[in-house]
């Protein structure tokens, strides 16, 4: 929250900045050239910490914490606390460049339908006939 309450003073502060609003003691009205002012955090964080993506992200044990559920500002599974120079930036090289083992959940339905009549889900019963996971990567996928 606390990110976003200085996103929302950047432009300001910018203007301020290069309108020469500032005044320092024994000097008077100063203005400043402000850089990159424009560039989303994110992109700036990725950047400085040589993140790209689909890259492998570390985080070392011991040097995060794992949230509690009721404080999750997202809709994420897991969430975690970690400085920002903990975390290790793996370029997708070698070992690296892997691709994540994804789970994949495939399911076929049918539905038993009156005859002559588009079926509808609220009237007609829905059946499954199958189902098949298979993690992606795993051998004989």
């Amino acid at each position: 929250m606390l990110c976003f309450i200085f996103y929302r003073l950047i432009s300001p502060c910018k203007r301020l900045l290069e309108t020469g609003a500032v005044i320092l003691p024994s000097i008077g009205n100063c203005s400043f050239q402000a850089y990159e002012a424009n560039i989303d955090f994110e992109t700036r964080f990725m950047v400085d910490r040589d993140i790209v993506g689909c890259n492998w992200i570390e985080l070392p044990a011991g040097k995060y914490t794992v949230k509690n559920e009721k404080a999750y500002t997202t809709r994420a599974q897991i969430e975690v606390d970690i400085a920002f120079d903990k975390l290790i930036s793996h370029a997708p090289d070698n070992e690296w460049a892997k691709v994540a083992p994804f789970r994949i959940l495939s399911f076929d339905i049918e539905c038993a339908g009156r005859k002559g009549i588009f079926p509808e889900p609220d009237k007609d019963p829905v059946i499954q006939i199958a189902n098949m996971v298979q993690v992606q990567g795993e051998p004989g996928n």
